[in-house]
């Protein structure tokens, strides 16, 4: 999260809150060990990550709602173009991402919090 947000404190609040539930077992399963607000433009990797995970929940959920999976924003588009083939990409979900992580050796997920045992 970037700093000077005007729910900054709220956010982080509820981010200690959900780290620290005992409970509810919330802070096992988000997994969260710190959570930092940053100044924009100091974090480019976690910024872009961010883009594009965004972008593709946008795309997904416009396209289960609307059905309409060939009308990506233009901004999301214009990053998949000019990305075409300098990277490979899986843009996977339900069965597609359970088998995906059935390849993975449990060693590799070791310190998820079990959050990827037995696949999804």
């Amino acid at each position: 999260m970037e700093t000077g947000d005007d729910d900054e404190g709220e956010i982080v609040k509820t981010v200690q809150d959900m780290r620290n539930d005992k409970e509810t077992g919330t802070g096992d399963v988000i997994g969260v060990s710190s959570f930092t607000p940053i100044e924009k433009g100091k974090a480019r990797g976690l910024e872009a990550a961010d883009f594009i995970a965004w972008q593709w929940n946008k795309w997904y959920m416009d396209k289960l709602r609307l059905g309409d999976g060939m009308n990506p924003r233009k901004d999301f588009r214009a990053f998949v173009d000019a990305t075409a083939g300098k990277f490979r990409q899986i843009f996977a979900t339900g069965d597609a991402l359970k088998y995906f992580f059935s390849l993975v050796p449990p060693s590799a997920l070791a310190g998820t919090n079990g959050i990827f045992k037995d696949g999804i």
